[in-house]
């Protein structure tokens, strides 16, 4: 309901709620009321961005403070755990913030309740710069291992009858409560109650809690006529050789992508719908942490040419069969099966559709199969698996070549080659992807992921605005694609838009919350900008997703440095198997322990390795030791080859000593970077 509008009755739910305070701010007004003013401005406006990233609701500004609502408990904690980052690096003063999952009332755009109350009284309590919660939101995260919650003690809150089990969020930066201060929450002067008073309260809020209870556990999974979100299991292979996995991971990915054209619906992407597959995790679980509604799952049996393709579709909430079907075809209606399951979950949902989201696509079933066979190949990300799958995918168009997906596929099969598995000659294999891609566009102009994929080669070959252009159209067409969305992070960070790369980085997040590559992109991007702690944050969940991802424990080693934990990045650099990575990592973190001696060595033996592709990360060591003159010695030899990952390293926070020396604004001037590259809108 828009806020122009009367209510004409009271709505009631259920709805985490967050209260946050500047401490000391009435004294700070009496002293400097100026500064006191710019502080208030400053954190209405980190609220203000935060909330809405959280997909939270801003309701009012109480006095310094704010009160905001959210739909997911686990929401509202990250939401203020961010605040809490950027307070402690941006404000001069602290906040401290209460949050409770409660019954409230919303009336003419306000908001009551004891919900409201709760949340109110747990953040008056909270200590400088920490986050307060009570169990009801405790419960609804204590599977969640990125949230580290602590037990405080039941608190005696002023106007709440009874103690209220409260946690505090525990980190590195967080406070930790002392022992006076558990003992005063915990006593405190309570007035004595009569006893059949005490009987029939505690059997009213016996009887709230139950109700409080009951919505909680069901708390991420809370139905909204605006937002319906589903995730689509890799359906299981039941063929009779079970050797058509190829096939069952191809319908259910074709089934997402043709759910992301619906905008009333959340659909969480391949690589984090896929991760449960194998693996024995009941459907509340995984409905819990990809805060979903709802799960589509099925099998599919392929003998020959014929189907055999059954699903389902589970409420999450309480583990409901909404919908199934069982469909017996032909190859040859593989797309009709995929627009059939997509309408069901369509009208089950109760979803107004504008609009047709249907595939009219024709394509040889021959060709289709061999299609999905070779994505298979390609989502496994190996050299050897990428070099079959271009194989099959000209076996593919050998067949049909009126599929725009086998060309753009094609296209990035090229692609990887060049760039993460350093094989063709780069320009030659840039121009055989961009012929491919651009083919692929000539039959389907509104093919979005082909869009993408060019401007990925654009990019690569330095065509800035060729690749804003091609983003920016493949965007347009489908921005809940979590592979386009990858696509314009990638652009983003190397045209130099670096705030808008986080901010990708966020919705990515959003629609891929267990993909390792987008954290591995959040952390690279956080470091660029100097934010190494957060940096270090997301490198940490880049591991929890894939701990054995080569790379990892040399960006960890390179947040650990910039932290001055030497000790500890030496280990995690040793711990890298990559032979490039671990020594330009452990050649950086050997120096700042003053073993000179080591890093020198190491050093020259990286140069003699790896000076062929690897310049501007000997640039980087050189920058980080002060050696101002090798730093643009490698450089320029970066620039010359051309080095592809020039664009990447030359926001290393190293390069920083460089800005004030003329050299590096004719280095910027060669390179051509776009006008708003973040370098070029710099003060020295």
């Amino acid at each position: 309901m828009s806020s122009n509008l009367q209510q004409t009755s009271p709505i009631r739910k259920l709805a985490a709620i967050m209260f946050t305070d500047i401490v000391g701010y009435t004294a700070l007004m009496g002293k400097d009321e100026a500064s006191a003013l710019e502080i208030l401005r400053k954190s209405r406006a980190i609220h203000q961005s935060l909330i809405t990233n959280y997909s939270g609701k801003w309701l009012k500004e109480m006095g310094d403070g704010v009160l905001a609502e959210f739909n997911s408990a686990y929401d509202s904690v990250c939401c203020a755990i961010e605040i809490q980052d950027h307070a402690r690096r941006e404000l001069d003063c602290k906040i401290r913030i209460g949050i409770h999952l409660g019954d409230v009332t919303v009336e003419n755009d306000d908001i009551f309740g004891d919900g409201v109350n709760i949340a109110s009284r747990i953040q008056s309590i909270a200590d400088p710069g920490g986050i307060y919660v009570s169990e009801s939101i405790q419960r609804l995260l204590r599977s969640r291992s990125d949230i580290d919650l602590e037990y405080l003690g039941e608190a005696h809150l002023k106007n709440v009858s009874e103690p209220i089990k409260t946690y505090y969020v525990k980190g590195q930066f967080f406070p930790v409560p002392s022992q006076n201060k558990i003992k005063e929450l915990a006593g405190g002067d309570r007035k004595r109650i009569p006893v059949i008073a005490k009987i029939a309260m505690v059997a009213v809020i016996l009887s709230v809690f139950a109700a409080i209870y009951w919505f909680s556990i069901r708390e991420p999974f809370i139905e909204s006529d605006k937002v319906k979100s589903i995730a689509v299991l890799a359906f299981k292979d039941m063929s009779p050789d079970h050797d058509q996995e190829y096939f069952s991971d191809g319908i259910s990915d074709e089934l997402l992508n043709l759910l992301t054209k619906i905008p009333e619906l959340r659909v969480i992407s391949r690589t984090s719908s896929f991760s449960y597959k194998g693996k024995n995790v009941t459907l509340e679980k995984i409905g819990k942490e990809l805060d979903v509604t709802h799960i589509l799952e099925g099998s599919v049996r392929k003998s020959g040419n014929t189907l055999r393709i059954t699903t389902q579709l589970i409420k999450v909430a309480d583990g409901s069969h909404l919908w199934s079907e069982t469909y017996d075809r032909d190859m040859e209606d593989v797309f009709k099966i995929q627009d059939d399951i997509a309408n069901a979950v369509i009208i089950q949902l109760k979803i107004s559709l504008l609009g047709d989201i249907a595939k009219s696509t024709k394509v040889n079933p021959d060709a289709y199969a061999l299609y999905l066979r070779a994505n298979h190949l390609y989502q496994q990300f190996t050299k050897e698996g990428n070099e079959k799958a271009e194989d099959i995918i000209k076996q593919s168009i050998a067949i049909d070549s009126t599929y725009a997906p086998s060309w753009n596929l094609l296209s990035g099969i090229n692609l990887i080659a060049i760039v993460h598995f350093n094989q063709k000659l780069q320009k030659d294999g840039f121009e055989y992807a961009k012929t491919a891609v651009q083919k692929s566009l000539d039959l389907d102009n509104n093919y979005a992921p082909a869009y993408a994929q060019l401007s990925l080669i654009n990019i690569n070959l330095w065509d800035f605005d060729e690749a804003e252009k091609n983003i920016n159209k493949a965007m347009m067409l489908d921005d809940r694609n979590s592979n386009i969305i990858n696509a314009a992070i990638d652009n983003a960070i190397q045209s130099g838009r670096l705030e808008e790369a986080l901010k990708l980085e966020h919705e990515g997040i959003k629609l891929d919350p267990n993909n390792y590559v987008l954290y591995l992109s959040h952390g690279l991007t956080y470091y660029f900008l100097t934010r190494f702690d957060d940096a270090y944050d997301a490198f940490n969940k880049n591991y929890f997703y894939a701990p054995n991802t080569g790379i990892i424990h040399t960006n960890l080693s390179l947040a650990l440095t910039r932290q001055g934990k030497l000790i500890e990045a030496l280990k995690e650099a040793e711990k890298e198997p990559d032979d490039f990575w671990n020594l330009y990592a452990r050649t950086k973190v050997l120096f700042s322990l003053s073993r000179k001696k080591e890093a020198d060595s190491l050093l020259v033996h990286f140069i003699d390795k790896y000076s062929d592709f690897g310049a501007s990360n000997i640039a980087d060591i050189y920058a980080f030791r002060g050696e101002i003159n090798n730093a643009f010695k490698w450089l320029n030899i970066a620039f010359e080859l051309p080095e592809r990952t020039l664009l990447y390293n030359i926001n290393f926070p190293s390069f920083r000593i460089l800005y004030n020396d003329p050299r590096w604004n004719v280095l910027l001037a060669k390179m051509k970077l776009p006008k708003d590259h973040w370098l070029l809108e710099k003060k020295n």
